[in-house]
């Protein structure tokens, strides 16, 4: 609880993108009224779908894919091709899960942060099913609810022209934009003392 909202973290299981869904609308349900839901990376695709909640008033987008419904992050992807994506560091377990390589972590995801943190993140990633990023969209919230994309200028693991295509050019052209400039993927760990103006483009 601070500044009077109760904030939930969920923990996605990413063994699929349903259950993801169902994951998020759990904890949903342990609130006590209008929901903002926050996604990044995959995390914004489970929540255009649990944002069809009628708890949830609006959605945010923090350095993320925002598929149409019809859609995935696979193929909205290949749109832009990202640093990542064209680097060979995504690995694959022998049961079909995705990592990032650990020594890769920081130049791909993490740069923004202390190698310290960067290491830890590494460690701790959750592997992710790899069909979850061709899971089709069935519901897209965010055609009926606010919502706001926050482009990360720098993002190698989101190509940030695919971010903005999704903000502006793409079907989503009613959501709202920011940009930070300079930051990579992992921008909800950094900077955060720091006065949001202070990173704007």
């Amino acid at each position: 609880m601070k500044h009077g909202y109760n904030v939930s973290i969920v923990q996605e299981p990413e063994t699929s993108f349903n259950e993801d869904v169902t994951a998020t609308k759990r904890a949903l349900t342990l609130q006590d009224g209008p929901c903002i839901l926050v996604g990044h990376s995959y995390g914004r695709a489970v929540i255009t779908e649990a944002g069809m909640d009628p708890s949830v008033a609006g959605l945010v987008c923090v350095a993320a894919h925002m598929p149409d419904v019809g859609e995935n992050e696979a193929d909205d992807g290949k749109r832009f091709p990202s640093d990542l994506s064209k680097s060979g560091a995504i690995k694959k377990t022998a049961d079909g899960f995705t990592y990032l390589e650990p020594t890769q972590f920081p130049k791909y995801f993490a740069a923004d942060l202390s190698a310290e943190q960067a290491t830890f993140m590494a460690c701790s990633q959750v592997f992710n099913f790899a069909d979850n990023f061709k899971a089709v969209i069935t519901a897209a919230a965010w055609r009926s609810k606010p919502s706001w994309m926050l482009v990360a200028a720098a993002d190698r693991t989101i190509n940030p022209d695919l971010e903005r295509w999704y903000a502006t050019e793409g079907d989503q052209g009613a959501c709202s934009r920011v940009s930070l400039k300079n930051n990579r993927c992992a921008a909800p760990g950094t900077h955060t003392e720091q006065k949001l103006e202070d990173r704007l483009v």
